[in-house]
């Protein structure tokens, strides 16, 4: 991907969201099927942050990196030349050209919204459990409004303190998802544990509970 500039963005709860799946004989992937997921520090160096091997049959998975939380090295990735390399390798085995599908590859802070290919607005308030749960090091949550409203969605601990506010204001109608990086309003990592999510707005309220484990 072509180099970003992250310079000061530390504290911010960057991410990168991707989804990936290995390709093979009718997507029956061989031991040796790998794929790399390699970050650019500022000293140059390609780290390696993520790895797969094509052992087990599967669908399309997302995958969340927390730029933050990934080993730099000796160097840092806040920088004005960051970069993300993915790598794939097909192995040696009767199908030596199999190799991996990369889609929907996304960097970044805020709460998003989700293209609904039909164009409907929903015909109802829903907040969907957070995905994936447990999660380490990041977590989303989905939910929907059939109008423009007013929403707050903010993280507590098991005490009932308050960790961070995702959403506090007013968002469009449609479908959207928040995600939680794992750290405080000051930027810094939470401990393992169970958390709640509260969401409300004029005319819905919904609590779940998640698991961060490290």
């Amino acid at each position: 991907l072509k180099p970003l500039d992250l310079s000061g963005m530390e504290t911010s709860g960057v991410l990168l969201r991707y989804h990936y799946q290995p390709q093979g004989s009718g997507n029956a992937p061989e031991p040796d099927d790998t794929l790399k997921v390699l970050f650019k520090n500022d000293l140059g160096e390609w780290i390696l942050v993520k790895f797969y091997e094509g052992t087990t049959l599967q669908p399309f998975q997302e995958e969340i990196i927390d730029i933050a939380g990934a080993p730099a090295g000796d160097g840092s990735f806040f920088h004005g030349q960051f970069q993300v390399r993915f790598r794939s390798r097909g192995g040696a085995g009767f199908f030596p050209n199999d190799d991996w599908f990369i889609d929907d590859v996304r960097l970044g802070t805020e709460v998003v919204g989700i293209e609904d290919p039909t164009g409907a607005v929903p015909q109802q308030f829903a907040v969907s459990p957070n995905f994936p749960n447990p999660f380490n090091p990041a977590t989303s949550i989905r939910y929907q409004l059939p109008l423009t409203a007013k929403v707050s969605l903010v993280i507590y601990n098991n005490l009932g303190q308050r960790v961070r506010t995702l959403v506090n204001g007013t968002v469009s109608a449609g479908q959207h998802v928040a995600v939680w990086d794992g750290r405080n309003e000051n930027g810094q990592a939470v401990a393992s544990g169970v958390y709640i999510y509260r969401f409300e707005s004029d005319y819905f309220k919904k609590v779940q509970k998640m698991l961060l484990v490290k």
